[in-house]
């Protein structure tokens, strides 16, 4: 490719994967270069050598890897005292809340995305430089220039320098935390009105124009990458999962016992903070539609709290029953108690939006794949049948709130497009009551390893025993 055409490469991520390789084009590596103190830092693609500029006021929210002669944008660390646990290795890679990485692409124009696929090699690695006064220069690995903003421009790019100036603001950035994860900082860029880079709603990395407010938007989550000894990190934009909603239709298989109630699991993320809190709605449904609607909630401040949930077979006025939060396997576990034919909307409350998740129930004698759901409970699993189709998030997967603990098969419906995952659920003789018949069943379930055996070894000897007496008889 000549001169000409890699003038002004854009940095798109468009790879899912890491490339570490500084000799490969897709590399991930972005070179950082730090100022005096370590305060400013700037980027430098690791493969190509070009520096990450900003671009003309025109392209205000592009980045991109630039051969000019510009400054960089830089960052500087405005917080000393709060960067201390915040030490920034030699090398880093940019990974966007859409789970890509960020990499230069040879077209124009082209703003730079957190779109990469990889970030083990040179394309989309950055190599961080600390300056003595806390600032630090970021510098892609590919190219030999160093990442600086343009004058007047919300932009961010590579330019080529050779020999910057070490005090440089448009090449200098800073470093501080951010509130919403402890492992989260933000870059502010010195030269361009202090505002730090963010990723905009389309995916782009661009300045932020609120310089002194902080979303998640513009949070960076820095990951180490080990490689030859050198000092990497891979560096996240992400999203706070409140940004965004998501729907889950679930069907669940009515589990009776003796006060025919259902019995649901639900299982919630642990990366969901401790603090989340959760509205439950319930609607009884019958022949002329819903009842009566109750709302509940739960806030999930410890690892075993009480979960208040209504009763929608009562009246408005009925009393509250109460389920135990439990810890499963680092998961969450809401043991909701419902009665039959109950029709059930789950809404979770993350701050200040609301997660949609509705329930609905069908009941079953027998389960669609074989077995009586009583005698199945006894075994210690329940049966739950949610749909294929789940909407899914850019910034936050809902599937990872579905959760299968020792799935021992998994079953489509013909025609119906819904899976059936056997979970396990805790055995309590409290809890679980049987009907009369499956006595039977628990008297088989009851027997000893030996037990068997032992009639077994009995039998031979009947039989022998009334063969002497055939043959005495005949006698």
């Amino acid at each position: 490719m000549d001169r000409a055409s890699r003038h002004e490469p854009w940095l798109v991520a468009s790879s899912l994967k890491r490339e570490e390789d500084m000799f490969k084009d897709e590399c991930t590596l972005f070179q950082t270069q730090f100022g005096p103190g370590n305060v400013l830092v700037s980027f430098v693609h690791a493969q190509s050598g070009f520096n990450v500029v900003m671009r003309p006021p025109e392209d205000s929210h592009a980045y991109n890897l630039c051969l000019d002669q510009a400054p960089p944008t830089n960052f500087s660390f405005i917080d000393l005292i709060s960067r201390r646990g915040t030490r920034l290795p030699r090398y880093v890679t940019f990974q966007g809340s859409n789970n890509r990485y960020l990499v230069p692409r040879l077209t124009n124009p082209r703003p730079m995305f957190f779109d990469s696929e990889t970030t083990n090699n040179r394309s989309t690695g950055f190599d961080i430089e600390h300056t003595k006064s806390g600032e630090i220069r970021v510098k892609p690995m590919r190219s030999n220039g160093i990442m600086g903003a343009v004058p007047d421009s919300t932009q961010w790019q590579v330019v080529l320098l050779l020999n910057p100036r070490p005090n440089d603001p448009t090449i200098l950035f800073e470093v501080y935390n951010h509130s919403y994860y402890k492992n989260g900082i933000r870059l502010r860029c010195n030269g361009v009105n202090r505002r730090p880079f963010c990723r905009s709603s389309n995916g782009a990395l661009i300045l932020s124009h609120n310089s002194t407010g902080e979303t998640s938007s513009n949070c960076l989550r820095i990951n180490p990458v080990a490689q030859q000894g050198t000092r990497r990190v891979t560096i996240e934009s992400f999203r706070h999962p409140w940004e965004s909603r998501y729907s889950i239709i679930f069907r669940a298989a009515v589990v009776h016992n003796t006060t025919n109630a259902e019995r649901e699991h639900l299982f919630i993320d642990p990366d969901i903070p401790m603090e989340t809190h959760f509205t439950f709605r319930n609607s009884f449904y019958n022949h002329e539609g819903p009842s009566a609607k109750f709302h509940g909630r739960i806030p999930f401040v410890t690892t075993s709290s009480q979960l208040e949930f209504p009763d929608v077979a009562r009246t408005v006025d009925s009393e509250w029953q109460k389920s135990q939060l439990t810890v499963v396997n680092r998961r969450y576990e809401a043991t909701l108690i419902l009665p039959a034919n109950t029709s059930v909307e789950v809404r979770l409350i993350y701050k200040r939006v609301q997660y949609e998740i509705p329930f609905s129930y069908q009941q079953f004698d027998t389960l669609p794949f074989g077995g009586n759901v009583t005698q199945h409970l006894q075994d210690g699993y329940i049966y739950i049948l949610h749909t294929a189709d789940v909407e899914h998030s850019t910034h936050y997967y809902p599937n990872r709130t579905v959760h299968d603990i020792s799935p021992l098969g998994v079953e489509t419906l013909p025609g119906s497009g819904i899976f059936v995952h056997e979970l396990e659920c805790p055995k309590n003789q409290d809890e679980v009551e049987t009907d009369e018949p499956n006595q039977e069943y628990d008297a088989q379930a009851d027997m000893g390893p030996d037990d068997g055996l032992d009639q077994e070894a009995d039998a031979p000897a009947d039989i022998e025993r009334d063969a002497s007496d055939e043959v005495t008889q005949e006698v």
